[in-house]
């Protein structure tokens, strides 16, 4: 099940959280944690916590989660750098329709994609 369009794009007050971090310290990249959920009401499960991550990877994640773990309903949060349990904001949800869901690609990180964290 598709999630509601409504919630496809972060709120703002999320994004000018994270934008906000990112402004008082510009050079700290964040701690990016994603999260899927399989289907409707169940828990997400944590897919992947990565470092390095910046605001474009919030504000785009539609251009690299697929690459790294396929298609689903997704939840990404961003977590202060140098301390991986405080959250900086609320969830951004998003789903990928295309493709089905695959383990993370380990390769995609190894080659160093630019789009990731």
């Amino acid at each position: 099940m598709a999630i509601p369009s409504e919630r496809l794009i972060p709120s703002e007050e999320t994004l000018n959280q994270i934008r906000g971090k990112a402004a008082q310290d510009p050079e700290t990249p964040f701690i990016c944690k994603v999260h899927r959920r399989r289907h409707t009401g169940a828990i997400p499960d944590l897919v992947a916590s990565l470092s390095g991550a910046n605001v474009e990877h919030f504000v785009n994640p539609e251009l690299w989660v697929p690459v790294l773990c396929g298609g689903g309903a997704y939840l990404i949060q961003a977590f202060h750098p140098t301390d991986g349990s405080r959250s900086i904001g609320g969830f951004v949800t998003f789903s990928v329709n295309n493709t089905e869901p695959k383990d993370v690609d380990v390769s995609q990180m190894q080659k160093k994609n630019k789009m990731l964290p």
